[in-house]
Formats: C-alpha cells, sequence, structure tokens
C-alpha cells in the first residue's frame, strides 16, 4: 500500500478543487478533513467555533488528522490551520506526502466565499493575516510548493511530482 498525498494551505487556496481532481485522475478516494468533522459532529465548523470555540474544534482536527493520516493510498484535503498543531502534521506526514498550495492572498480575498469560513466571516481580509501567522509553518511541513496555475494544472503537477517521489524510495 502507498503514500497519502496530503495538501495544506491557506484557507480558500484549492485544496479541495485540486483533492477532487486527484482523487479522481489517481482513482484514489478524497477525504475532506473538515467534511469528515462536519459530518462526524452533525454541525457545520461555524457552529462548532460559536458554539464551543477554536480550541474546541482543534482538538476535532487532531483526532481527525490521526485518523486520516493512518489510512493509505488517499487524497487528503485538510483544513487550513492543520499546521498549528505539530502532531497534526506528524500524523499526515507518517504516511503522506505533504504538498503546500501557495495561493495568493490576494486572489483568496478576491475569489473565495468567506461566509463559511469562521475565521474570515467578518473580515475578509483576514486572509493577510493568516498568511503572516501560517506560511513559515506550511514552508516547514511541506515536501514540495505549489504556487500559481489552474487546479487542474496544480494537480497535474502534484501527480507528477507524487509518482517521481514513489519510484525514487
Amino acid at each position: 500500500m502507498g503514500k497519502n498525498i496530503v495538501l495544506i494551505g491557506l484557507p480558500g487556496c484549492g485544496k479541495t478543487t485540486v483533492g477532487k481532481i486527484l482523487s479522481k485522475n489517481m482513482k484514489r478516494k478524497l477525504i475532506d478533513m473538515d467534511a469528515l468533522i462536519v459530518a462526524q459532529q452533525k454541525r457545520s465548523i461555524n457552529e462548532i467555533f460559536a458554539s464551543d470555540g477554536e480550541k474546541y474544534f482543534r482538538d476535532l482536527e487532531t483526532e481527525c488528522a490521526k485518523k486520516v493520516g493512518a489510512m493509505q493510498d488517499v487524497v487528503i484535503a485538510t483544513g487550513g490551520g492543520v499546521v498549528l498543531k505539530k502532531e497534526n502534521m506528524d500524523a499526515l506526514k507518517s504516511n503522506g506526502m505533504i504538498y503546500f498550495l501557495d495561493r495568493s492572498t490576494k486572489a483568496i480575498a478576491a475569489n473565495v466565499d468567506v461566509s463559511h469560513r469562521p475565521l474570515q466571516k467578518n473580515d475578509p481580509d483576514y486572509i493577510f493575516q493568516l498568511q503572516k501567522e501560517r506560511d513559515k509553518l506550511y514552508r516547514k511541513y511541506a515536501n514540495a510548493v505549489y504556487s500559481g496555475g489552474t487546479p487542474k494544472e496544480l494537480a497535474e503537477a502534484v501527480q507528477l511530482m507524487f509518482e517521481m517521489t514513489e519510484l525514487t524510495e
């Protein structure tokens, strides 16, 4: 059994979109960590943040990272804040290659609906603050960084790098 493909990056950078393309092209199951948490909790991320706070959500995210990190041959679209806890990244990296989708914060701010994103919904420009706080972490944990291009082009680049890495291991 093979390694997972793990996509990290800011909220709205395209992790789920690129993940869907990779999943289809590589015939692998897509695991969207935020969607998994929503399904498990039977409420939206906004509702989780509002009723239980960010710390509770981050604890759920850690449980989820450990669960999906133990899977094999899947594409994992993480939440934007997964990099905030080293144990999340250790779990995901244990059987996965980490790819940072480094989409421009200006493009995210201009084109992404933030109404369902708890840290951004009251301040769409908050994405610039998140980028300042998290960029070093994304780069620290990434096996490769991808900037620019369409989701299809990004998916193709990630797939090519992943397949080349598998051949050399």
